[in-house]
């Protein structure tokens, strides 16, 4: 079975929807990358930028359209998330150094994290704003099943 050209969902900005997009992408992706690992960190990472996108991207207009995009190449997933809310802050882009050592898990603070996993997960990152549309692609290392 080869992996398929392109995986595309479109689906509103709600907590239910992303939920929903999840259930039926790792199903999807399922079929084409068998390791179980793969298929944990692409959830992460996905998880983490939609739910950026439904708390703070359409955080003023309540909810909004959310495209979702994943391609194969080159033992690489593209996956592209495009949504038309606010621009995405120039600052959270910008990775962190961390200089001084981690707190233990259960002194974290709740919150704040989506992006450092999302950078920790992910090979690539990049994001264009344009014409009124953020465009956020992570490119994630996988195992494809041959056919």
């Amino acid at each position: 079975m080869t992996a398929p050209a392109e995986i595309q969902l479109h689906f509103t900005s709600t907590d239910m929807s992303v939920r929903q997009a999840l259930i039926r992408l790792l199903a999807q992706l399922a079929r084409h990358v068998p390791d179980q690992d793969d298929l944990g960190r692409v959830e992460i990472v996905v998880a983490e930028a939609l739910n950026n996108v439904v708390e703070h991207a359409y955080c003023s207009a309540g909810m909004g359209p959310v495209d979702l995009r994943c391609r194969f190449g080159c033992g690489r997933l593209f996956v592209t998330i495009g949504d038309e809310g606010v621009p995405v802050p120039q600052a959270i882009l910008v990775p962190e150094v961390v200089q001084a050592p981690l707190p233990l898990p259960e002194e974290l603070p709740e919150g704040g994290w989506g992006w450092m996993l999302i950078r920790e997960l992910t090979e690539n990152l990049s994001y264009h704003r344009v014409g009124g549309r953020n465009e956020l692609t992570l490119e994630m290392l996988v195992s494809i099943r041959d056919s």
